[in-house]
């Protein structure tokens, strides 16, 4: 038997000596090596595996062709991705497949596996063809589970998923630990989560479980370095993650290394089953994709980092080296073995593309054995189908012009807005709007400074100045510039991360607002909240959880109403956040309780980066609040939006009418945020054409200078102050001094009480400056 280094593929560099001792070994025992791993790290414990480990020639070449047609297959998805064939979420494995490959060699076949998102492989691994998978991620009724489920939700069984919330998974995994011991069986729940989801609060409370009843769970971390963007170290005080379960005893061990995962799960079964309950092991490992298909992955990280990290701890090549070294297969052998996965894999990919797809009438399938009429709110899916894209019924609103001049004066001029839609209501704001010339000059100027504004953010970030999320609100101007038109200033604003255009009305300078988004340290709070955490006087966020905000602007209404204020609570959310069910809990107390929330829409026709007809049954927003009135506005126009707020506030501070729906019907001409290019779910051509038809800014413009409220040279000269004003900006923000980190832990208590971790001052442990990407690659 033969032992042999990691990454060692050729012996000429060995003394001739050693050299002819090696090509005897492995003449001698050429169906059998071993090899030595990196050291495991142990927490709270004595021992661990073992780091010889021996594999037969048959087991090599079996995970050397799994893990091949894993990094295949993953290629494959996206391709498919790209071509428009996979639609959603698309999260892809490669790099990481010594992972599944391992624990999977030593798994017994009745132990749980729950997972992340990223769970094509796993997918494979437990049962399911590769054509099933492909066939999955592309919507065809041979999938996994018949085209329903797409990228992050596939099944066999013992395996419970692909599970699309981050983190959902912990609490499952120990629930099927429970099931286990429940049922008096001698197997193990592998409960596999990121390193993103490791600082989610669900895993501390099932950890206590596990560990007060002893439940046979493996927690395992695979830490790829990158929680979506964020490195590892920027997100979490301790990246010791097999550390993270505290009082439970936790491994370390190297995941780009199939063995040592290997031997790494088969110790830890017998820990478990030895009834010594839950451990907390960390893989390490790292992705080549982005987090998704719609993320390039280079924002945050470097190309040469990834081709460095390809080139060292690949765990393809590596095992590669290592078997061929070992003479437990030659060079001719592992070639024919990449030979016959591709030829797998692309008939794979011939049938994800041909087979039909899922016919609509099968998506009311294996739901209840006798499945009942679909109703929603009292009518049936039939009746509330949407067929037609949003952009498409948006160009319909300017098929012909609405800039109608009734009054021709200098000084005020009167537009023709579109109907407004209502819901549950008589009347409602009236379509014939007056506006001055100094209101309308106004609002150009505050739409074209939060445009410039949102473009020079999207160049910063690009620029890599601006870390983290950013989502831009250009193409939403009129909701923000409109609603601040018309509220009263002790009105409140609670709004989604999509926020700095409000940021900037609610009196924040443009400086204030690029500082914080650069982190710098006259930012709006300092540097300290970045793109979706920035406030002011009345104005609450900037919420960075989707849909948060709902239930805060409601108790943001109780508190008016308790004070007896005559003021609102206006409260907004995007279409993606309009499914969610704390809205509707809001909304009920809210009428309960005749609370003054308004509660609005910003409907920009893209959830992320599903359409709204793909992600609601009804897409009339504005009457998603069932029994609570609702209004439909066309938001392109920030004149019809000044005028629906209004009506609104007058609505709502007139005794018992409250609370109300307002749906403003808009678009973004970005992606979700900066790293999404926003084009795998809508052609540029469909982004084009909004602009040249519907742009609100474009709109008001040529309203204002057909009825003579200003003249093309006033406009040019307002747009070149904009220009002015947000280019200082930009010079400002980048020339601004970097918040300190001491000044991290300021402005959270009056007296700032000693801060404590784990029985330790943020002193013992003070956060080192941000580590560099090449000691990510130092640890493998």
């Amino acid at each position: 038997m033969i032992s042999v280094l990691s990454r060692i593929s050729k012996t000429s560099k060995l003394p001739i000596q050693q050299q002819s001792l090696v090509a005897l070994s492995i003449r001698l025992s050429s169906n059998e090596a071993s090899f030595q791993t990196k050291p495991y790290k142990l927490h709270r414990l004595e021992s661990g595996p073992s780091t010889n480990i021996s594999v037969t020639r048959n087991d090599a070449l079996d995970y050397y062709r799994k893990m091949v047609i894993i990094r295949r297959m993953e290629t494959a998805a996206g391709n498919l991705y790209k071509e428009r064939l996979v639609r959603g979420f698309c999260h892809l494995y490669a790099g990481q497949e010594a992972i599944a490959v391992g624990l999977c060699a030593s798994k017994d076949n009745e132990d749980a596996i729950i997972t992340s998102y990223r769970c094509h492989a796993w997918t494979y691994l437990t049962g399911s063809g590769i054509s099933q998978i492909l066939s999955e991620l592309t919507g065809r009724r041979t999938g996994n589970v018949y085209g329903k489920g797409g990228s992050m939700h596939m099944y066999n069984k013992n395996f419970f998923g692909g599970n699309g919330i981050v983190g959902a998974q912990q609490a499952l995994g120990a629930g099927l630990a429970f099931a286990h011991k429940y049922n008096k069986k001698k197997n193990v729940s592998y409960t596999l989560f990121g390193d993103g989801a490791a600082n989610q609060g669900q895993l501390y409370e099932v950890i206590n479980m596990c560990a007060l009843w002893d439940l046979p769970c493996i927690f395992i971390c695979e830490n790829n370095g990158y929680g979506m963007g964020t490195p590892a170290d920027r997100a979490s005080a301790v990246t010791d993650y097999y550390t993270r379960g505290d009082y439970i005893p936790g491994v370390w061990a190297d995941g780009m290394d199939v063995l040592a995962v290997r031997e790494t799960i088969r110790w830890s079964r017998e820990y478990c089953n030895a009834g010594k309950g839950p451990l907390m092991l960390e893989f390490a490992t790292y992705r080549y994709s982005g987090h998704s298909m719609s993320d390039p992955g280079t924002s945050y990280r470097t190309r040469d980092e990834v081709q460095q990290m390809r080139k060292t701890s690949d765990p393809i090549t590596g095992f590669r080296d290592k078997i061929i070294a070992a003479g437990l297969a030659s060079e001719e052998e592992l070639k024919g073995i990449d030979k016959e996965a591709k030829k797998e894999v692309d008939a794979a990919v011939n049938i994800a593309r041909t087979e039909p797809p899922l016919p609509p009438e099968s998506l009311y399938c294996d739901i209840y054995h006798n499945t009942p009429p679909q109703y929603v709110r009292g009518v049936t899916l039939d009746e509330t189908f949407v067929d037609i894209c949003h952009y498409q019924k948006f160009s319909m609103l300017w098929h012909r012009s609405f800039t109608v001049q009734l009054v021709r004066r200098v000084s005020e001029a009167s537009f023709q807005t579109q109907p407004f839609k209502l819901h549950r209501l008589n009347s409602g704001p009236p379509t014939n709007v007056t506006v001055s010339k100094s209101d309308a000059l106004k609002m150009y100027k505050q739409m074209q400074v939060i445009r410039k504004m949102e473009q020079a953010s999207d160049l910063l970030y690009k620029d890599r100045k601006i870390r983290g999320f950013c989502h831009l609100y250009a193409g939403q101007e009129a909701c923000a510039v409109g609603l601040y038109a018309a509220k009263d200033p002790d009105d409140s604003i609670i709004t989604s991360y999509r926020c700095h255009g409000f940021t900037y009305l609610v009196r924040n300078s443009v400086k204030e607002i690029l500082s914080e988004l650069l982190g710098r340290s006259h930012g709006n709070v300092n540097g300290k909240g970045g793109s979706m955490h920035m406030y002011g006087k009345n104005y609450y966020g900037g919420n960075g959880i989707v849909g948060a905000q709902q239930p805060l602007g409601a108790g943001i209404a109780f508190a008016m109403k308790y004070n007896r204020k005559r003021n609102v609570s206006f409260t907004l959310y995007g279409d993606g956040a309009a499914n969610q069910g704390q809205l509707f809990e809001a909304a009920n107390i809210c009428a309960l309780w005749h609370l003054p929330c308004v509660f609005i829409c910003e409907n920009n026709g893209y959830g992320m980066g599903t359409p709204t007809s793909r992600s609601s049954a009804s897409t009339n927003y504005y009457t998603r609040g069932d029994y609570v009135p609702g209004i439909w506005v066309d938001a392109m126009d920030v004149l019809a939006v000044r005028e629906s707020i209004k009506f609104a506030r007058k609505y709502c501070t007139a005794g018992d009418n409250c609370p109300l729906f307002i749906e403003f019907a808009t678009y973004r001409f970005y992606g979700h945020s900066v790293s999404d290019p926003g084009t795998s779910y809508r052609t540029r051509e469909e982004v084009q054409n909004i602009r040249k038809t519907c742009d609100p800014i474009s709109l008001l413009k040529n309203r204002i200078i057909a009825s003579n409220l200003a003249t093309k040279n006033e406009l040019k000269a307002i747009d070149n102050d904009a220009k002015n004003e947000v280019d200082e900006a930009v010079k400002f923000a980048t020339d601004d001094p970097v918040i300190s980190t001491d000044a991290l832990v300021t402005d959270i208590y009056h007296n700032t009480p000693p801060i404590i971790v784990r029985g330790h001052t943020m002193d013992d442990i003070k956060v080192q400056p941000h580590t560099r990407t090449s000691e990510i690659i130092k640890k493998f």
